[in-house]
């Protein structure tokens, strides 16, 4: 299978880039193709509401000429795609938000559809009560068995915590070893 990760820290050697290598290392070991896209390295707009987009059906539709069709044709050559981002203010990094945001112009179509997803989520502190939030809207708004508005079969929301704290690199093991875990459970029931 064909990954596509989309890192959203700042940092392109941060905590989020630790844990996110760590499955990446995992799935090319099992023979899958991952492909890494940072964030920083990218230039996505801010979604414009202007809905253009909605006119069009079997494609992205946005008239942005920025680095977003380019991004949209590696998610539709991918069998998956991972997004990861370090928690900022109990949201998605500044890096990260525009791209999700144009997302928009996929909103309600099937070009994402049967798709795998994943979020990681990587924070300073616990999970409960900081990371809640952003696992529930990205499940909202990714998971076709859930808010069904971009039709991704969300594998899991993983929050790699206390990264702050010694022993973060043992969590973050443990992370990406579910993470893998649970891609190769969903990739066998195919």
């Amino acid at each position: 299978m064909k990954f596509i990760t989309i890192m959203g820290s700042p940092k392109k050697n941060g905590k989020t880039a630790f844990t996110l290598s760590l499955f990446e290392d995992r799935m090319r070991k099992a023979g899958h193709e991952i492909e890494r896209i940072n964030a920083i390295d990218i230039n996505i707009n801010n979604c414009k509401e202007c809905y253009a987009c909605t006119r069009k059906s079997s494609e992205h539709g946005c008239p942005q000429k920025d680095d977003w069709d380019m991004v949209f044709k590696q998610m539709i050559a991918a069998d998956a795609v991972i997004y990861a981002s370090p928690l900022f203010c109990f949201d998605i990094t500044a890096q990260l938000k525009p791209l999700i945001d144009r997302h928009f112009s996929l909103m309600n179509k099937d070009l994402l559809k049967g798709k795998l997803s994943a979020m990681l989520i990587t924070c300073g502190g616990e999970e409960a009560n900081n990371a809640d939030c952003i696992q529930t809207i990205f499940r909202r708004a990714f998971d076709i068995n859930k808010g069904n508005k971009f039709k991704t079969t969300v594998i899991g929301t993983y929050v790699a915590e206390w990264s702050i704290k010694p022993g973060f690199e043992k969590r973050a093991e443990v992370v990406a070893e579910k993470m893998f875990n649970d891609f190769n459970c969903a990739i066998q029931s195919k």
